[in-house]
């Protein structure tokens, strides 16, 4: 079972708006920001699609407790993958940028947040 198309429309502005940042940050405050933002964006994006991935496993004319739980399971996996990701820039990263990061990874949520309001 794919990904639905709108679920890979959000991801995919997700992933234009990280590099997007991370162009500006990389000309305004060099290298390190640069890559300080690609991982925080980076993080949110694969997060977000492992999230869409696991919970659209179950078929909608499935019980509601299967969707339920393909849901909650989804929502682990993500918060696994994104506490793994970020112990890993941590560690293996030391010139990491802390501010870029996280705005960059809080400012990919945003972006899930408002194509959500889009319409149809």
């Amino acid at each position: 079972m794919a990904i639905p198309k709108p679920m890979l429309w959000i991801v995919g502005w997700q992933a234009a708006f990280t590099l997007l940042f991370a162009a500006l940050a990389g000309a305004v405050e060099g290298r390190h920001a640069l890559l300080s933002v690609l991982f925080g964006g980076g993080i949110a994006v694969l997060a977000n699609t492992a999230y869409a991935w696991r919970s659209t496993r179950c078929l909608l004319d499935e019980s509601s407790k299967k969707i339920y739980r393909a849901q909650l399971w989804a929502e682990v996996l993500k918060f696994i993958i994104t506490f793994i990701l970020f112990g890993l820039v941590f560690a293996c990263y030391r010139e990491v940028l802390g501010l870029p990061l996280f705005i960059a990874y809080l400012s990919t949520y945003a972006v899930f947040w408002l194509a959500l309001l889009r319409k149809g």
